[in-house]
Order: structure tokens, then C-alpha cells, then sequence
């Protein structure tokens, strides 16, 4: 008899709570705004958004994560969406499709810095 482990985590990479600004535009209609990320991996990140995006929807990224150089740039594909408890808000789990090497670099460098 196999057992499931229920709510393994699904990340490939190491994630870091982070409190970070994200501008973004959804590539479909073109809307842009922006929102606060939650966590951040070299895969991808969290972000508390203001509705329901469907999975598979293509976002446009940057994103300042704090004492960054530089803002990271990506391509994102949203791969679940989920109702924040006692909100009207979501959160959204973003892959990262289209990410440069040394932005992904940036974000491993930021990912093992020590917590202060």
C-alpha cells in the first residue's frame, strides 16, 4: 500500500518570505497594476493579488526585491490561484517561464544571504 503526502511542497527550489514590490501587466488583455509578493524562489513567487486569476494566465514581471541592485524582469505563468481566509483577495502561485540567467543568478544570490 503507497501513501500520498498531502501538501508536499511542489517547489523545486528554496523560498524565502519576502515583502516585495511587483508591477506586472497580464499579457492577454494588457491590464497592468501592481501587487505586494509574499515569497520568492528561483522558480518563481507569491503574490497577494486584488481577484481571481484562472491557472495558465501569462503575467509580465518585474520585481524589487529589498537591497536588490536591480529589478528582476521575467515571464510568468500563473499555476494556482487561491482565496486569502476572511478576504476578498487571493493569492496566486507564479512560475517563472522566461527569466535571464543573471536575473535568476540575482535572485539565488538574494535567496542565501543570511537573515538579519
Amino acid at each position: 500500500m503507497y501513501f500520498v503526502e498531502k501538501n508536499k511542497n511542489k517547489r523545486s527550489s528554496e523560498r524565502k518570505n519576502v515583502s516585495a514590490s511587483v508591477r506586472y501587466q497580464l499579457k492577454s488583455s494588457g491590464e497592468f497594476g501592481s501587487a505586494l509578493a509574499c515569497d520568492v524562489s528561483e522558480g518563481g513567487l507569491k503574490i497577494n493579488f486584488n481577484r481571481f486569476v484562472p491557472s495558465n494566465t501569462d503575467f509580465l514581471l518585474e520585481l524589487n526585491l529589498p537591497a536588490a541592485p536591480k529589478i528582476i524582469s521575467a515571464v510568468g505563468k500563473v499555476k494556482w490561484s487561491q482565496r486569502i481566509p476572511h478576504s476578498d483577495r487571493y493569492q496566486l502561485g507564479i512560475s517563472f517561464q522566461e527569466i535571464q540567467d543573471k536575473q535568476k543568478a540575482e535572485i539565488s544570490d538574494y535567496l542565501n544571504r543570511p537573515l538579519k
